[in-house]
């Protein structure tokens, strides 16, 4: 999500299926003003990502008379030490209600708000669109995360996919290994691993069981967010390779054209 990778100079063959972060900066100061909330805090990840978002948000939160009581930064759990306990007595005992966690996506951001800010509860935080992959760690804190306002990337009901993974069992996938631990974690069903099966006493299940009974929220076939993206992305390749096809001159005989038609073709 990085603006630099908008440099079709430098990244000629660079698609972007997220927001980037000058977009999104812009998207929370917006949403700042709609609430008038102009004391705010910042909490991004302790890396290069982090510090230009962080800086950003603050630049163009300042044109909006939006002032910032801190920025923080988090290291990676493994590699935090006494500035933990700063940051958590910043965050503390600040006033401002409003904190926006930005930078590169990282559970030990989230897992700093659980576990360290005593008036994470109190707290009102906003998370940008890239974060929401970790919305599964966000669903098991809610206590923490009670309030926040997330941004999420655009999301569109794919029909074809949609009847297709809803109709995934053990009868028409027989040797799929995914689908089966998928079937033993949601229904304890045997799998063919009888270490797995002995440990977790997993038993016979009808295999025509389908995904489809999995609920929404283990397997959203409804809203596709992070599945669409993949889709978008899938079909831009896709798309690229046909117009490169077209272009390719047919009396050209190199070899690696050759296999990449090969391959366009399949």
């Amino acid at each position: 999500m990085d603006p630099i990778q908008n440099n079709l100079k430098l990244f000629p063959s660079f698609f972007q299926a997220l927001p980037n972060y000058s977009t999104q900066s812009l998207a929370i100061v917006q949403l700042l003003r709609h609430y008038n909330w102009t004391w705010i805090g910042i909490i991004a990840s302790d890396d290069d990502v982090g510090e230009k978002h962080s800086q950003e948000l603050k630049t163009l939160a300042a044109k909006y008379e939006i002032c910032v009581e801190y920025i923080i930064r988090i290291r990676d759990k493994t590699e935090q030490s006494q500035n933990i306990h700063d940051n958590t007595r910043i965050i503390n005992n600040s006033t401002s209600q409003v904190a926006i966690i930005c930078g590169k996506i990282s559970v030990s951001v989230i897992l700093f708000v659980e576990l360290d800010i005593t008036k994470a509860q109190e707290k009102t935080f906003i998370v940008p669109a890239g974060w929401v992959a970790q919305m599964f760690v966000l669903e098991s804190r809610k206590p923490s995360f009670h309030g926040s306002l997330i941004f999420s990337p655009p999301t569109k009901e794919i029909l074809a996919l949609k009847r297709f993974l809803e109709n995934i069992s053990i009868i028409n996938r027989p040797h799929d290994i995914i689908v089966e631990y998928i079937l033993g974690y949601a229904f304890g069903c045997l799998t063919s691993n009888p270490l797995l099966n002995r440990i977790f006493d997993l038993h016979e299940c009808n295999k025509s069981i389908t995904l489809g009974k999995l609920g929404d929220n283990i397997y959203d076939t409804q809203r596709f967010g992070v599945t669409y993206l993949v889709y978008k992305s899938v079909y831009a390749m896709a798309h690229s390779l046909h117009k490169m096809k077209l272009k390719i001159p047919k009396n050209i005989k190199d070899k690696e054209v050759q296999i990449l038609m090969q391959k366009v073709n399949n």
